[in-house]
C-alpha cells in the first residue's frame, strides 16, 4: 500500500502537511496569538515552511519554525526582510519567484503563482504543491481572477485550498466560482471565522459549490482536524 499525503488545518490559513515521503511542511504559519490554532510553534518541527505572502497572519511564526530546523520557501524580497529585521540567515531560505518551481525532494515540487492581494514585502502568491501524483493548489489570499482557470487546466489539482472570509479575500460567492473554474476533485475553505471581520458559514460555501461546481467535493474541517488523501 502506497503512503498517503496528510493535510491538517490549524485554523485561518495555517496548514500542516505530511508528504507521502514523510516530510513535514507548514504553510503560512500563524500559531502564536491565533484564536483558532491550539498548536504551539515551539513544538512544531517541520522540514519546510511555504509562504504565500508576507502578511503578519501568514508569517508570524517563521522565526520560531526556522529555529526548530525548517527551511523557508519564499520570494527573495521576503527572505531579505526576515534577514534584515529578524536576524535570520539567508541560508534558512529557499528562494523562488512567480512562475518558478523548486524541487524540495525527489517527488516533491513547489510552484509559485500570482495572487491578487497585497503584501508587506515581495508580492502575493499562491502555491502548487506536487507530491508524487497528488497535487494541491493553495490560492493564498487572492481575489477571484481569471488566471485561476488556467492554472487549474495546467496542474489539474486534486485538492484546492482557498479563502472564503471576504473583506480581505474572496467571499463565498467568488470562492465557489473559483472552484468551478479550477475544477479540482476536492476543495477546502480557509481564512474565515478567525475574527469578526471574516465570519462566514462554510456550509453555505459547500452549498454554493454544489450548485456551480459539479464534481468537486468539499471538506469542511474543524481546526486541528486532518485528512489523508
Amino acid at each position: 500500500m502506497s503512503k498517503q499525503l496528510t493535510t491538517r488545518w490549524m485554523g485561518h490559513s495555517t496548514w500542516e502537511l505530511t508528504t507521502s515521503g514523510g516530510k513535514k511542511i507548514v504553510i503560512d504559519p500563524w500559531y502564536t496569538g491565533n484564536p483558532k490554532n491550539e498548536g504551539n510553534s515551539e513544538d512544531v518541527s517541520a522540514d519546510y515552511v511555504l509562504l504565500t505572502h508576507d502578511h503578519w497572519d501568514h508569517v508570524k511564526d517563521v522565526p520560531q519554525l526556522v529555529k526548530n530546523g525548517a527551511k523557508v520557501v519564499t520570494q527573495p524580497e521576503v527572505d531579505k526582510r526576515f534577514v534584515e529585521e529578524e536576524g535570520l540567515s539567508g541560508d534558512d531560505f529557499i528562494r523562488i519567484n512567480m512562475g518558478g518551481t523548486v524541487t524540495l525532494e525527489e517527488d516533491l515540487h513547489v510552484t509559485l503563482f500570482h495572487a491578487f492581494h497585497s503584501a508587506d514585502s515581495g508580492a502575493p502568491g499562491g502555491l502548487i504543491i506536487r507530491d508524487g501524483d497528488f497535487t494541491i493548489m493553495n490560492t493564498g489570499d487572492t481575489a477571484l481572477h481569471g488566471d485561476l482557470q488556467l492554472y487549474g487546466q495546467l496542474y489539474q489539482p486534486d485538492l484546492l485550498m482557498l479563502p472564503i472570509g471576504d473583506r480581505f479575500t474572496m467571499g463565498i460567492r467568488d470562492a465557489a466560482q473559483a472552484v468551478a473554474m479550477v475544477k479540482p476533485k476536492a476543495c477546502v475553505p480557509m481564512h474565515y471565522n478567525t475574527f469578526g471581520a471574516i465570519e462566514q458559514d462554510p456550509a453555505q460555501f459547500e452549498r454554493e459549490v454544489k450548485e456551480v461546481a459539479q464534481g468537486a467535493s468539499c471538506w469542511i474541517p474543524n481546526p486541528g482536524e486532518e485528512k489523508s488523501w
